[in-house]
């Protein structure tokens, strides 16, 4: 006989004449043992109990049943032992039909049909309800919102969504602007550390001269100076003006040119041999 193990449990039993072994014996005052998974046997903690017409009970406790086996010796005078063997298992019929849910049918057929019936569901919409998955996914193929749409209905047309942003608790808001700062905190360290944006900035403001960056640019503005150098650009002024002078400047000299090559009769003349015509004819450019 199977019983659910450490849950605790009447047993009824019979005691029969030590002699024939057949006629039942009444008033007799039982002695019980109990042995667990073979183990020396010991004297139940409840007393036998007579029911009447050589019919017996005894109430094991849930530590008696505690056991994957357990062995019931039975003794009385002028009766013959009454050995009983009961075998425990962690869960009977009723507790896996309890956690399977109660029977939604009139019985196990009609439950079939059920199962038979979710499972043609699950037939129809597993092939779209995985193509939805791998579009979302993967952005594979086009995708048709189900008829019970669950997310596309909170989703709307993405008011919905900006509204569970804009729904966030106080403390998920505090947890983004602990991730912000703690960002912040890298970028730019108290302490400027080594590439950080602060590093940097100070890297540019040491190359400066003192003051702010209004004061570089007016002092940039007013350079002044020396006296060497205004005279240096007075002379390259001068030069300037010079070549452009149209008695004495670039032009008038190209002029010149052309009248000793005219002279020499030698229109092609280069620089050097129109020099030497001068030097020779002493001609007055």
């Amino acid at each position: 006989m199977v019983f659910k193990k450490n849950v605790a449990r009447t047993i009824v039993f019979v005691m029969v004449d030590a002699t024939d072994l057949a006629t039942l014996k009444t008033g007799l005052t039982v002695t019980a043992e109990i042995s667990k998974d073979g183990g020396a046997f010991a004297a139940s903690t409840n007393s036998v109990a007579e029911i009447g017409s050589g019919f017996y009970s005894l109430l094991l406790t849930a530590g008696e049943m505690n056991a994957n086996v357990v062995a019931v010796k039975c003794t009385a005078t002028g009766a013959a032992y009454q050995n009983l063997i009961f075998y425990t298992v962690e869960n009977v019929a009723k507790d896996i039909m309890d956690r399977i849910g109660a029977p939604v049918g009139t019985d196990i057929s009609a439950d079939i049909q059920v199962i038979d019936g979710n499972v043609d569901t699950l037939v129809t919409r597993v092939p779209s309800e995985v193509a939805q998955k791998l579009h979302l996914v993967s952005g594979i193929g086009n995708i048709t919102p189900p008829t019970n749409k669950g997310i596309w209905d909170s989703l709307g047309d993405g008011t919905r969504l900006k509204n569970i942003t804009d729904g966030l608790s106080a403390q998920a808001k505090l947890d983004v602007n602990a991730e912000v700062d703690s960002a912040l905190d890298t970028a730019i360290p108290v302490t400027p550390t080594a590439d950080s944006i602060n590093e940097r900035i100070k890297s540019i403001d040491d190359k400066l001269p003192t003051g702010n960056i209004s004061d570089f640019d007016e002092t940039t503005d007013r350079v002044t100076l020396t006296t060497a150098t205004e005279t240096q650009i007075d002379n390259i002024e001068a030069y300037v003006d010079k070549i452009d002078d149209t008695t004495d400047g670039l032009t008038a000299i190209r002029s010149k040119i052309d009248l000793v090559k005219e002279d020499i009769g030698d229109p092609s003349a280069d620089a050097t041999t129109i020099y030497a015509q001068v030097k020779k004819r002493k001609i007055r450019v």
